[in-house]
């Protein structure tokens, strides 16, 4: 995984990297982990719903405030805030 993540610190917009992530940390047992990489892969590939449902179920499997949590927060809001105001996407 140490591979995955300097990919991904270096193009932090690759969904494909977030979706190798995902897999291994689906591998490894570790749900909360891999559910957050694959809402940050749809995210990455503009598939705003999917990534919030994904980054919704994340929240339910970190405890309240961690990072994990606040991260699958943010993607939550954003697309909560996207839908209210659907202008601000182009910004």
């Amino acid at each position: 995984m140490p591979l995955l993540r300097a990919a991904i610190a270096k193009e932090p917009e690759s969904g494909d990297a977030y979706e190798q992530l995902a897999m291994a940390y689906g591998r490894k047992g570790d749900l909360g982990d891999a559910d957050l990489a694959s809402a940050q892969a749809a995210f990455a590939r503009g598939d705003n719903k999917t990534a919030r449902e994904l980054a919704a179920r994340a929240k339910t499997r970190f405890p309240v405030g961690s990072p994990g949590w606040v991260r699958a927060d943010d993607i939550v809001a954003f697309n909560k805030n996207l839908k209210k105001n659907p202008l601000r996407a182009g910004q």
